[in-house]
């Protein structure tokens, strides 16, 4: 500090979900969608976990273009799906990390047993399947068409 010559105050804010990340082919990704606080430095764990979601949705078997359809319209189609299997996820996890910055016991806990409801573990963070969440939506999808 004895060299700089100005500093100046990092503000930090607490962002609320977005009601939406996807507005036809163009779709938000990483902070853009949900910029978090850093107290549970998952900021850039749900940025690679929105572009594995990406890839998922643009790749075989859920990227087509059906019958009468159009290249855009599986453009939409597939930015939805992504929307979908990533907005609550990192909203949850965006909503701890602003929990975490006021209270110490709210950070991610090591294990299930005994967590009061609502509080993040470790499970929830690394057992989540990603594909079988994207096969449900796509089921579910399928069920009303």
């Amino acid at each position: 500090m004895l060299h700089s010559e100005d500093i100046k105050i990092w503000c930090q804010y607490v962002h609320k979900p977005y009601p939406y990340w996807t507005r036809g082919r163009v779709a938000l990704l990483g902070d853009a969608a949900h910029p978090m606080l850093p107290d549970q430095q998952q900021g850039h764990s749900q940025g690679i976990e929105d572009a594995a979601a990406l890839g998922l949705v643009f790749s075989e078997p859920y990227f087509h273009v059906s019958g009468n359809g159009t290249v855009e319209e599986a453009i939409t189609t597939a930015l939805k799906r992504y929307e979908e299997v990533r907005m609550q996820r990192a909203s949850t996890i965006q909503d701890a990390s602003a929990k975490a910055r006021n209270d110490p016991r709210e950070r991610i806990g090591w294990a299930a047993e005994g967590v009061k409801p609502g509080k993040l573990t470790i499970e929830d963070l690394c057992g989540y399947d990603m594909e079988a969440h994207l096969s449900d939506i796509v089921a579910l999808e399928s069920e009303f068409t």
